[in-house]
């Protein structure tokens, strides 16, 4: 985990707390989460939330710091509310603060690693898999821990379970085969 905030993002969440004058809660998913908690060094432009709380301030954060409002201007970097993630029934008993104590109003939190894989597999891109790899290859992973979370929390809200749990197994089968070639180099 990064311990200093890196720019634009850093002046960026200031100016957001700063315009702030009560707490305000995010719980955050997507690339942001990948590059600030787990150093994936691909490039981000957004930082994706799937929860305001208060959720009455959701509005007002999007109209400061939403794409093309001011502060996206400022530092060409933005907030954006995602409502359509699927995910774990429990998610919200393995949140990850982060930057805890940078700002006097702002708290951001993430979705642990487990979550926030199976929050990129109902989509199922490159991208997503490269993402699986890389969270997989640094966050400690425990593939029965991860299928444990599939099967018990969130594989009741799949539309087709077959194809999906087809798909689970492929992702379990690429971590695999990380790790072993992993090894392989280790010896």
């Amino acid at each position: 985990m990064r311990n200093a905030i890196p720019e634009p993002w850093n002046q960026f969440l200031h100016d957001l707390d700063n315009s702030l004058n009560r707490e305000l809660s995010l719980v955050c998913i997507g690339g942001f989460v990948l590059a600030m908690l787990h150093g994936l060094e691909r490039p981000t432009s957004d930082l994706d939330f799937i929860e305001c709380r208060p959720k009455s301030e959701c509005k007002g954060l999007l109209d400061i710091a939403g794409e093309g409002r001011r502060l996206h201007e400022k530092h060409g970097v933005f907030l954006q509310y995602v409502s359509v993630a699927q995910l774990p029934d429990n998610y919200e008993d393995r949140l990850v603060a982060m930057f805890e104590g940078n700002f006097r109003y702002l708290r951001l939190y993430a979705l642990g690693p487990y979550d926030l894989a199976l929050s990129k597999f109902e989509r199922n891109s490159e991208k997503d898999r490269d993402d699986l790899l890389r969270l997989a290859s640094v966050a400690d992973f425990d593939p029965q821990e991860f299928e444990g979370i599939y099967e018990e929390e969130f594989k009741l809200y799949v539309k087709d379970r077959l194809f999906h749990r087809t798909t689970f197994e492929f992702w379990l089968e690429l971590i695999n085969e990380q790790s072993s070639a992993v090894e392989d180099q280790d010896q």
